[in-house]
């Protein structure tokens, strides 16, 4: 008779699919593993993510309220969807 075998339940299984750190370790591996010089890819890639940065920063204004001098950042703005994608993108391009 075979040997049984408890399978991870579904949830356990999705949360480790979606685990950044288990793709940051990935991405890495494969840059490590590829002849790749780091010219190659590191100012491309550099480029890039400081124009999203620029593009994101640019587009998280205050949009256009008007002469509201937002000091401490106590003026109500719009909660959008792209809002808080735009925030996110800054806050994960910084990091």
């Amino acid at each position: 008779m075979p040997r049984l075998v408890r399978r991870r339940p579904l949830r356990e299984r999705i949360t480790d699919w979606f685990n950044i750190h288990d793709w940051v370790l990935w991405i890495s591996e494969e840059i490590e593993t590829r002849d790749w010089d780091s010219k190659a890819y590191a100012n491309p890639l550099a480029f890039g993510l400081h124009f999203m940065l620029l593009i994101a920063r640019a587009n998280s204004g205050n949009g256009g309220s008007g002469n509201v001098d937002d000091v401490f950042g106590d003026v109500p703005s719009g909660t959008g969807w792209l809002s808080y994608l735009v925030r996110l993108t800054i806050m994960n391009t910084g990091i």
